[in-house]
């Protein structure tokens, strides 16, 4: 019995502890990032071994930290890249979530990462980004 009533007693007092007092100020959370900001590139348009890979601005890349990553019109995707001088390699392995589209979704996010495994150069020109490999040109947009 006296157990019992100890231990009740701690846990009240471990409740009111927890409680907020009225000097406290109300808890401000930052301001929630979209998941792919201000550095991210959008598919304008391009072509895989001559066939049109349709724009889609929803698609997304971003290259920083050695990482290519970004949206690929139905899941988001990572991989390790490496940029210099004019040359992109993409690792063919990347990491993708396991979402779920309609067919036309799904089949141009196939393509879309078909050809980003091939892209091997790039050129940045303003606004715009311009991905090439063997059969494959990607155009982007900031």
């Amino acid at each position: 019995m006296y157990k019992t009533l100890l231990i009740s007693a701690c846990v009240s007092l471990f409740l009111t502890a927890c409680l907020p007092t009225g000097s406290q100020q109300p808890l401000e959370l930052p301001e929630e990032k979209p998941h792919y900001g201000d550095g991210a590139w959008h598919l304008i348009d391009g072509n895989l071994d001559g066939k049109q890979i349709s724009g889609n601005e929803k698609i997304t890349l971003e290259l920083s930290g050695g990482r290519a990553s970004g949206f690929s019109g139905v899941n988001t995707y990572s991989t390790a890249a490496r940029k210099f001088a004019g040359k992109l390699s993409v690792d063919e392995q990347i990491q993708i979530t396991r979402m779920a589209g309609t067919v036309k979704e799904m089949r141009l996010e196939s393509q879309y990462l078909q050809a980003l495994r091939r892209v091997k150069s790039y050129k940045e020109e303003g606004n715009q980004l311009f991905l090439t490999g063997e059969g494959v040109e990607l155009n982007f947009r900031k």
